[in-house]
């Protein structure tokens, strides 16, 4: 049992709170910039690293076409411009005869697309994110044992998730647990590394991972998808969609249901795992200068977890027993925009709510006791956009945008005392953004947090660039930004009678990162290579002290240092074959010295993607390596807290699909094909080899 950092949390009861590859756009050519891309550039998400949108209150690019939308960002109900011209990378082809100019961006940045999804058949989102440059995922056991994100190093509570303009943190232990997410509904996932607090805010201490789901755009189409493979796992999907600019929508509903196995060392219960995803998504052009959308989600994740039993062995690990966990997370979100002055004063009016309810049912002495915790997030926030363009001043466009954003967080612990605490934080921000000669991009952001609690104020600031340079296949991009993270709501009012003790004198943990690298795309873009070099700083970390069998949260002293480098690659060897690759090299320390647990030295993954038959069949081989790490494990009698090492492992995954008839395709997959035995979290087996098979049908759409 651990804390949101990772840790072992003493006598707590545990609560469980990317295929072919995608498509970057052609290099527009200019006297400034005359280097040219013979071929459409196929690209994986893992190298994928400047074709994307920004991280950014504000557009990309100028566009000679209609202007595309903002990227999301917390407390937008809408994501990213669905339109390529704005850098997304996206399932939507560009042929080389269609040169567009590709955005760059000075923050690294990786994504993965729905066509990534869905020909590495990916059913949980934090599947497409192992191993992607400077990014660390632990998973406890099953697919909805607790599952949690870390960015170069950070604490998975510094990772901010935001869904559809949407945060989705939990307001208790301040992190968002993938375990509840399925991946059907997502058209693309954006990674920004690296500090982001001087745009969003708290915590993004450590990187952002913004998810958009599909707009429902384009003709009336019903999508059905089922499946079922080992451990008597059963897969539903089905979504119906349609509509354009002027109106459109979306439902989506996925279900992936299995009765699991044996997730202890011991013994053999198989425990279950049940996660539910339903949402809805429009958006309506009220007038021609005013388009508001919205956003409604429920996801419901329930699953079998052991509590932690005396040996065999020193320590404390999980042993076979009938507990579970229930946790579901709601989200809406309403956003009205408004175009003025041609475009060039973009005006987003935003409202936003979710929660998080988490129950655990512990089995202890022929009884089950239930624990719960309730929270909730409400955000209201004006965004405001002004932009122009200096074609006699370096061919520039200019934009600046502002802020202005509140956020209301309430935490109930009702099984402690069922008093509900919250909290409130105004925030204001200004950004600009430059775009120069097609060649040099520039944003600069700062942002105050006024905090009503006794924590601490916090300002923040971010500043990026990058340059192509002329006549020659190379662009160099760097970021340097300082991130806060708020202490917890757990941190601060939580408690486990007995076991966890609140600590109200908490103080903001602070950090400074920067990264530089250096983008090459090679043999007139078929080759693209990316290296990067990161650090960052943290101080006043927080972890978890222990006092007896109790223990609580303190700041530690000193400062925790991270640093590494990022290689991804990727070569369209023919068309229909890409191979492509990411390494991570990542020293991570406390401030004591000791490496930060869950995060490996050495991480990577190949991937080999051949599309045949006329784009009608697919093969997917991805190989992942995850070093060794280390754990935290309590030995007995006195829940001594103890590090451990876990085995280095590699993973093999193999998809398949046919499209045997216009709209009706079969697929399948192995994961974990050589049988691998090893544990992301100490004390929580993995799948053993397992296999999957289905059908997907296709009704309307462009088919019809």
């Amino acid at each position: 049992m651990t804390d949101s950092g990772g840790r072992a949390l003493i006598g707590a009861l545990t609560i469980f709170t990317v295929c072919t590859a995608g498509q970057a756009v052609a290099q527009e050519s200019s006297e400034q910039n005359s280097y040219e891309l013979e071929d459409e550039l196929i690209l994986p998400p893992i190298v994928v690293e400047g074709a994307t949108l920004d991280n950014s209150l504000q557009k990309t690019t100028r566009e000679p076409a209609s202007a595309p939308q903002a990227p999301a960002r917390r407390g937008a109900a809408s994501g990213p411009s669905e339109d390529v011209q704005a850098g997304a990378v996206s399932g939507n082809a560009v042929t080389p005869g269609e040169a567009r100019r590709l955005p760059t961006t000075g923050s690294a940045v990786s994504v993965v697309t729905s066509q990534d999804l869905e020909q590495q058949q990916i059913r949980h989102a934090a599947d497409a994110l192992r191993s992607l440059p400077g990014v660390e995922v632990s998973q406890a056991g099953s697919f909805a044992g607790l599952t949690q994100v870390r960015i170069r190093g950070a604490e998975a509570n510094h990772t901010l998730v935001v869904i559809d303009g949407v945060e989705v943190n939990s307001t208790t232990n301040g992190e968002f647990d993938f375990a509840s997410l399925l991946a059907n509904d997502i058209e693309r996932i954006e990674v920004i590394r690296g500090p982001q607090s001087g745009l969003y805010g708290s915590n993004a201490a450590g990187g952002v991972v913004n998810i958009v789901t599909k707009s429902g755009k384009g003709p009336a189409q019903a999508i059905l998808r089922a499946e079922g493979g080992s451990f008597t796992s059963q897969g539903y999907a089905a979504t119906l969609s349609g509509g354009n600019d002027e109106a459109h929508g979306i439902f989506s509903f996925q279900k992936r249901k299995s009765d699991g196995f044996n997730i202890s060392r011991f013994g053999d219960e198989d425990d279950f795992a049940d996660v539910t995803n339903a949402f809805a998504k429009g958006g309506v052009q009220v007038f021609p200068w005013l388009k508001v959308d919205g956003v409604l989600r429920l996801d419901q994740n329930d699953g079998g977890r052991d509590a932690d039993g005396i040996g065999p062995g020193p320590f404390f690990i999980q042993r076979d027993d009938p507990s579970y966990f229930e946790q579901r997370n709601r989200v809406a979100g309403i956003d009205a925009t408004a175009t003025l002055l041609d475009g060039h004063w973009v005006q987003h009016f935003k409202s936003n709510y979710s929660d998080t309810t988490a129950d655990d049912y512990s089995f202890f002495g022929g009884s089950f006791f239930p624990y719960r915790n309730d929270g909730q997030r409400v955000e209201n926030s004006y965004i405001s956009t002004f932009s122009g363009d200096t074609p006699a001043f370096l061919d520039a466009h200019h934009a600046v945008t502002g802020l202005l954003e509140t956020t209301k967080e309430s935490f109930t612990p009702v099984t402690a005392d069922n008093i509900e605490r919250s909290r409130e934080t105004r925030a204001a921000a200004i950004e600009y953004r430059g775009d120069f000669l097609d060649q040099l991009n520039l944003v600069a952001s700062l942002r105050h947090d006024d905090n009503d609690s006794n924590v601490e104020d916090f300002t923040t600031y971010r500043v990026a660039g990058s340059y192509a340079v002329t006549n020659t296949p190379v662009r160099v991009h760097s970021s340097v930004g300082t991130g806060a993270k708020q202490p917890t709501m757990f941190e601060l009012y939580g408690q486990i009678p007995g076991s966890f003790v609140p600590n109200p004198d908490l103080v903001p943990e602070e950090s400074f990162g920067w990264d530089a690298g250096v983008e090459l795309t090679l043999m007139k873009g078929r080759v693209l290579f990316d290296v990067t070099y990161f650090e960052a700083d943290l101080e006043n970390e927080i972890a978890t002290d222990y006092i007896g069998l109790s223990s609580t949260a303190v700041n530690l002293p000193g400062t925790s240092h991270r640093s590494g480098e990022e290689f991804s690659a990727a070569w369209r060897i023919a068309d229909g074959l890409t191979l492509s690759g990411a390494y991570t090299h990542l020293r991570a320390f406390d401030p004591a010295g000791l490496v930060e647990i869950r995060r490996p030295e050495h991480a990577g993954r190949v991937d080999v993607d051949y599309r045949f038959a006329e784009d009608k069949a697919n093969i997917r081989l991805g190989v992942i390596y995850n070093g060794t790490m280390e754990d935290t494990a309590l030995a007995v009698p006195f829940y001594t807290p103890t590090r451990v090492q876990l085995d280095s492992y590699t993973t093999v995954r193999l998809a398949g699909s046919y499209e045997f008839k216009p709209g009706m395709e079969v697929f399948a997959r192995a994961e974990n094909l050589f049988d691998a035995d090893y544990q992301e979290v100490y004390g929580f087996e993995t799948a053993p080899a397992a296999v999957y098979g289905g059908l997907k049908i296709k009704i309307g759409g462009n088919d019809s």
